[in-house]
């Protein structure tokens, strides 16, 4: 038997597999409409709360004497935070109000499908968060083969957070 080389696996390929395991399974169980509702609530969030972190980090900088590095990047992470809450909650009211046979071959497709794109969108926004912040030393982004795929599908949706551009 062959030996399998896994040296060339990096720890954010394997956060990924993780990450995309996740989704398949929760949209089996939640279903497409309640995965859409939820990322919809997602990018309102982020643009709503892009926003807010931006001006809120420029009114504690011009109060506040010598300022605080990385200020925006800490509240936005904050308000990201209640963006995850809050459309998890939307997820919830979605799928205790819907009454669509989910184990149809065509739902569980879409479920997982949209289940996916919604949990990899969100694995974008942290992995930007990260990098940015200098919290992951760049060998692991450079070892990933994924890395730059998923970094990317973020980015053009949230051009109201300055400092991930």
């Amino acid at each position: 038997m062959d030996n399998v080389d896994i040296s060339g696996i990096s720890i954010i390929d394997v956060l990924l597999a993780v990450v995309l395991i996740w989704a398949l399974f929760k949209g089996y169980k939640r279903g497409p409409v309640v995965h859409s509702l939820s990322l919809l609530a997602i990018l309102a969030g982020i643009a709503v709360f892009g926003l807010v972190s931006t001006e809120l980090a420029n009114f504690i900088g011009a109060k506040w004497r010598g300022g605080i590095s990385n200020l925006d990047i800490y509240i936005f992470a904050v308000l990201f935070s209640a963006t995850l809450w809050l459309s998890n909650i939307v997820a919830d009211k979605a799928q205790s109000s819907s009454n669509v046979n989910m184990k149809k071959p065509v739902n569980i497709i879409l479920g997982m499908l949209t289940s996916a794109i919604k949990y990899l969108y969100i694995t974008s926004i942290i992995l930007l968060f990260v990098s940015h912040s200098g919290l992951l030393p760049g060998k692991y982004e450079r070892k990933s083969r994924f890395y730059k795929t998923v970094k990317l599908t973020a980015p053009a949706t949230i051009k109201t957070v300055n400092f991930l551009k």
